[in-house]
């Protein structure tokens, strides 16, 4: 457990001190693809062999020969089946060819839909809309998009919504 600031000029300090620890199992990078793109390097330096683990944040670094292998949890894959998802990858793509396919890209498809789906069906009253969006999968149907099925609990929450594990390759 060793939080770190992203500015350091170096994290070799820290994965030394791991080293001489004993090492570890895993690294869990609980930060961005930025700090992960100097952290990855670096394990080779120390001599570290180690899982290495992070979340969405890190998305971005599949392009990135020391990814190779790192498990990522997000909300969402490109590769994942649906006609949705395959409407998505193919305008998004299109669109923004060099750009990477993220969850955020289609999340931000998923409420542009979803918030047009609302104002069709109550109008542009912010408060109608509001109520109307908190209803979604309970007072009216669920929202398939292409990050999966968006239904709305009575806290607010998507508690249905799946987390997937990918590896880089």
């Amino acid at each position: 457990d060793d939080p770190y600031v992203p500015e350091l000029p170096s994290f070799e300090p820290y994965l030394r001190r791991l080293r001489q620890r004993g090492g570890a199992d895993v690294l869990l990078i609980a930060g961005t693809a930025a700090a992960a793109q100097r952290i990855l390097p670096t394990l080779d330096t120390v001599g570290l062999r180690l899982r290495v683990l992070g979340g969405d944040a890190l998305s971005g670094l599949e392009s990135q020969p020391q990814a190779e292998g790192l498990l990522m949890s997000a909300a969402y894959l490109p590769d994942q089946p649906g006609e949705r998802n395959a409407s998505f990858v193919a305008a998004y793509r299109a669109a923004y060819p060099d750009q990477p396919l993220d969850h955020r890209g289609a999340a931000a498809y998923d409420i542009v839909h979803l918030l047009a789906r609302g104002l069709d069906a109550v109008g542009p009253d912010r408060r109608r809309l509001r109520d109307y969006l908190a209803g979604v999968g309970r007072v009216s149907p669920p929202y398939e998009g292409a990050t999966g099925t968006i239904a709305f609990d009575n806290q607010g929450d998507v508690p249905g919504k799946a987390v997937v594990v990918g590896v880089v390759h």
